[in-house]
């Protein structure tokens, strides 16, 4: 009930582009709970000033109360651990945070806010990462970047100088923070690609994005770091990790944005095996990260037609959410074989938690890919079901 009476008290103005942001009350007392407060705010007015954060809920059962306003709202172990941090470290800003600011009990709310995310997150002034709590020396992965950035200036030399080695507890650091469950979830690859500013936040350490992504993805890729076993160390500790593919990814979708524009298509399957509570949200996550093509490919391709978008809404289910996409990609059904086809096919009903074997499904690949196509194609989109 206070949570109802939280979000009446603090409703969002219909026909208005409006969200909600918290901070921390500066009156209560650290270590003795997290009070906050909330307001409304008019998202295209030009004083909306804010931090968006970029984590991962946890575990739903493990919860804590926090007080926002005077009204009791459970929230996320892992979300009142960031609060605390920030608690302690006596932060001021407005954060926009989904869980606070969204009310999750509301599909039409839901819906309309989850269709403005990709522009909560492009307009904020910076966006933070949570990966939790660090019980690590909190100076352990500045002081390997540190170390990266001199490896890397040492290369462009030639190999002319002299470098420190990664300790052993600096290489366990890197793969703890690298291996989080957080870069596994859908919903970051958007609050990431689309930031402004970003760094990264675990307890008390703080790093800049940039230094972060594009110091180890040159480390990686560097012929120097490749013939020294102590450097290959790093690469050989990251190379499989979540972050770096998460990194990759990022440059892979800048490319495209830049050159033939980023699909739908592109997005399910560079992103397919990346996890959501709810299915419908690792279609939704990646909305926003659909892109026209560059001007020049367009010239180049005077025929080519802009795909009607997808909008997220709540009040579809997995089902109708796969037949709404269909219609809009096929309204006359597909008339040739294609990579794309393959995806909407297999990858996008495994992507919504269908099953192959369900009748409505299987009917709704008959009816919009056409009947007669080779064993094999029907092979490969079995496949998909089965990867994903």
């Amino acid at each position: 009930m206070a949570l109802v009476a939280l979000y009446n008290t603090f409703q969002l103005p219909q026909g208005k582009r409006s969200i909600r942001v918290v901070r921390l009350n500066d009156q209560s007392p650290i270590g003795l709970g997290v009070e906050l407060e909330l307001r409304v705010v008019d998202f295209d007015a030009a004083s909306v000033d804010y931090t968006a954060l970029s984590y991962m809920w946890g575990d739903p059962t493990q919860t804590a109360c926090v007080l926002i306003d005077n009204y009791p709202v459970e929230i996320t172990q892992n979300l009142c651990a960031f609060l605390s941090e920030m608690q302690w470290q006596h932060r001021r800003e407005w954060f926009w945070i989904d869980a606070l600011c969204i009310n999750q009990t509301d599909n039409q709310e839901k819906s309309h806010q989850v269709q403005m995310m990709g522009e909560i997150y492009q307009r904020a002034s910076k966006v933070m990462i949570w990966l939790g709590i660090w019980d690590w020396d909190p100076q352990l992965i500045p002081r390997l970047l540190d170390k990266v950035a001199k490896v890397l200036r040492l290369s462009d030399n030639n190999g002319e100088g002299k470098y420190s080695m990664y300790t052993v507890a600096e290489l366990d650091a890197i793969r703890d923070l690298c291996y989080r469950p957080y870069w596994q979830r859908v919903w970051t690859v958007q609050e990431r690609v689309l930031a402004p500013k970003l760094s990264i936040a675990c307890g008390s350490m703080h790093i800049e994005w940039a230094s972060f992504s594009s110091n180890l993805a040159r480390h990686m890729g560097d012929i120097f770091t490749q013939d020294t076993e102590d450097l290959k160390a790093l690469n050989i500790a990251l190379q499989d990790s979540p972050a770096m593919q998460s990194i990759n990814k990022h440059t892979s979708w800048e490319n495209k944005r830049d050159n033939e524009g980023v699909t739908i298509e592109n997005l399910l399957f560079q992103y397919r095996l990346l996890q959501a509570t709810d299915p419908r949200d690792r279609i939704y996550a990646l909305l926003a990260l659909v892109t026209p093509p560059a001007k020049w490919w367009l010239d180049a391709n005077p025929n080519y037609k802009e795909p009607t978008p997808i909008l997220a809404d709540y009040s579809k289910t997995a089902t109708e959410l796969y037949k709404y996409i269909l219609t809009l990609k096929y309204p006359q059904g597909a008339e040739t074989k294609s990579i794309d086809a393959e995806i909407v096919a297999g990858i996008l009903p495994a992507t919504l938690g269908l099953s192959r074997d369900d009748t409505e499904v299987e009917e709704t690949i008959k009816r919009y890919f056409p009947n007669g196509w080779d064993p094999s194609w029907n092979r490969r989109i079995a496949a998909c079901f089965s990867e994903v």
